[in-house]
């Protein structure tokens, strides 16, 4: 897709009649229909331009003068739409873009089109980014985007393709990159997936020895430490970006590039921003980002997205690197954030047995739902994969017990406050019965003291009553018998 900026001076001086008279609604409203019409022809449906301006009389005019706006600068056409088996459409010859002339496109989706171009004035190979349509009308956006566009292009690092220009045409928006010869990073995986569905299915129909299966063991060993080497250097990167305050935002397979020397390139850096502003209309767009957003960029909590983001994005993108699969499953976008929100990952080790353990522990930190619980910088995050490259001891433990019970009570909340409140209610009871058992102790307690003492008491008037009716009797001698039958019965 494409942006155009119908609000601003220079489009109405390119053709002032375009916009005279449109409200602010009818501006609205022309923006989605032309967005609802290069969608159409996307995915594969012309919708009828005629149809649109019956349903819309106010706006025929420009509605079709738009059409062909769309139609001279992109050679757009009923039907035209990249198949994955043509997946670059060849332009015509004169397809001029200010200083670049147009070749060849090479990529396609929500966030824009790309294309293989020729500057002219450096006689250089480079990548042309088309914006998408959506938004066309928002004039602060389309700044923002330069501002972004200009910080991206002053960083400096090996693996982040650099920005040469960014500017506009006939109010088309486009920045130019260098041309990375290769693959990006989701096409890798995809290969990989291939391979391995294919191995799969060739063990179970044909018996191969066991020295090609050694060999082929040998060979795929240590085939995760590239990987890894490959989020170090992305991670690198990221960490000189987030220094000069350029948050990426979109870190996933598609905008990482592996050229043919097998190095690794991070590309649309700082863009993002402005990307993740606009109205996706593509819900294939939405749901491939979602899947390696933070739970904090999925909620859309804008104002604590930082650096902490982007490494929470490649984890999940190294996690699908090394397992073949989406670290969140789901087939739309409503299912993905329920599962990035409340849902941990599948850990590592259950699905790679042959991986360090302390590979699993640095990704799940830095996949951690908490940003707080990630690493502090992409730095610590690069120094902990080079730590287990070398197999010394990482900054990142598993999970202690403790933690995983916080983590339960998080996940089940009514769950957990329910337990807390039987819990309490227990104490209490506990509490309350026990001190009941004490007062009923100290009061059993109270009265046998008593008891005892009044049994001696009584045992002690008992023996001086019968010493004293004893002696009186020693001087009567006829009361000798009943004197020591007295005694005896004391």
């Amino acid at each position: 897709m494409v942006a155009f900026e119908l609000s601003t001076a220079e489009s109405q001086s390119e053709d002032p009649s375009l916009l005279r008279g449109l409200n602010e609604e009818q501006q609205s409203r022309l923006t989605k229909l032309l967005d609802e019409y290069l969608v159409g022809l996307e995915n594969g449906e012309c919708l009828d331009a005629d149809e649109i301006v019956s349903q819309n009389p106010d706006l025929g005019s420009v509605f079709h003068a738009y059409l062909e706006k769309l139609r001279a600068l992109y050679g757009v056409a009923a039907g035209m739409q990249p198949t994955l088996d043509a997946p670059s459409v060849p332009l015509p010859a004169d397809k001029q873009l200010g200083d670049f002339l147009l070749h060849r496109e090479i990529g396609r989706g929500g966030m824009g089109v790309v294309y293989e171009a020729s500057q002219q004035s450096l006689d250089r190979r480079v990548a042309i980014k088309l914006l998408p349509l959506a938004s066309m009308l928002d004039s602060h956006q389309i700044a923002r985007f330069k501002n972004e566009a200009h910080a991206a292009g002053l960083l400096q690092h090996p693996n982040i393709v650099p920005i040469h220009s960014v500017g506009s045409h006939q109010g088309v928006h486009y920045y130019a990159m260098q041309f990375v010869d290769g693959i990006a990073l989701d096409a890798w995986v995809q290969e990989r997936r291939e391979e391995k569905m294919a191995e799969e299915i060739g063990n179970g129909s044909v018996a191969s020895s066991g020295e090609t299966r050694t060999e082929s063991a040998e060979q795929k060993r240590d085939a995760w430490k590239q990987v890894i080497q490959w989020g170090i250097d992305i991670a690198d990167a990221l960490h000189v970006a987030h220094e000069n305050g350029v948050v990426h935002r979109d870190v996933k397979p598609s905008n990482l590039m592996l050229d043919r020397s097998g190095k690794i390139w991070v590309t649309d850096f700082g863009l993002a921003r402005c990307q993740t502003e606009m109205s996706l209309t593509r819900s294939g767009d939405v749901i491939g980002t979602m899947r390696y957003m933070s739970p904090e960029q999925a909620r859309g909590q804008s104002a604590l997205i930082d650096g902490r983001a982007d490494e929470y994005s490649l984890a999940a993108t190294l996690y699908e690197c090394l397992t073949l699969r989406y670290a969140h499953e789901g087939d739309d976008a409503a299912t993905i954030l329920k599962r990035i929100d409340n849902e941990e990952v599948i850990p590592l080790h259950l699905l790679r047995a042959d991986l360090p353990r302390d590979l699993g522990t640095v990704i799940a930190k830095a996949m951690s739902k908490n940003r707080e619980d990630r690493y502090e910088t992409a730095n610590e995050f690069a120094d902990d994969m080079k730590r287990v490259l070398r197999g010394e001891p990482t900054i990142a433990r598993p999970p202690s017990i403790a933690d995983r019970l916080v983590r339960l009570a998080s996940k089940h909340r009514r769950v957990a406050l329910a337990a807390a409140l039987i819990v309490t209610l227990g104490l209490v009871g506990s509490a309350i019965a026990n001190a009941k058992l004490a007062t009923a102790k100290k009061a059993s307690d109270e009265n046998a003291l008593r008891a005892t003492r009044g049994e001696l008491l009584a045992r002690g008037a008992l023996d001086r009553m019968g010493t004293r009716i004893a002696e009186l009797l020693v001087d009567i001698p006829a009361a000798d018998s009943v004197r020591r039958l007295l005694l005896l019965e004391m």
